[in-house]
């Protein structure tokens, strides 16, 4: 379906991080699809705007490591936040926070063209042509001009 990030959510190429995982219990024999690296785990690598917009830095740095917190899956390499630190956070805002989500360089609407364009070379070895082009996306717009604009 999407390959793990940096961010904690799983990208797919159809809708980025924008995505929610549910449950179907089921006795019919299933055949699932063998793993298939996508390119997320290579962009994460170079792309740290997820850490970089945590307020409470709660999302790690470096490469994916195997984790010993309580709330991560034991003996699993990946990248693993600070979990009380963000849910502390969402608490004290009475919400969640979504921040990580919003600079995500793959929150981005796959139906139209130069997004697809975009992805694929995030999927390649122009992969820093790709950040560098998302360079001014994610910006929290202050609200006297989201409410101006079109």
């Amino acid at each position: 379906m999407g390959e793990y990030a940096r961010n904690q959510m799983v990208i797919t190429p159809e809708y980025g991080p924008r995505l929610r995982f549910s449950k179907v219990f089921t006795n019919l024999p299933l055949v699932h699809d063998p793993p298939k690296s996508l390119g997320v785990r290579a962009f994460c690598n170079i792309c740290t705007k997820c850490a970089d917009a945590c307020p409470v830095n709660a999302l790690p740095y470096g490469p994916p490591e195997t984790s010993k917190d309580q709330s991560a899956i034991k003996g699993v390499r990946k990248w693993t936040s600070d979990a009380a630190e963000c849910f502390g956070f969402w608490a004290k805002l009475s919400s969640d926070c979504a921040i990580c989500m919003r600079v995500c360089p793959f929150n981005r609407d796959f139906t139209q063209w130069q997004h697809r364009l975009w992805l694929k070379m995030a999927f390649s070895r122009f992969r820093r042509f790709a950040l560098w082009l998302d360079r001014n996306r994610g910006k929290r717009a202050k609200p006297t001009d989201w409410w101006q604009s079109p």
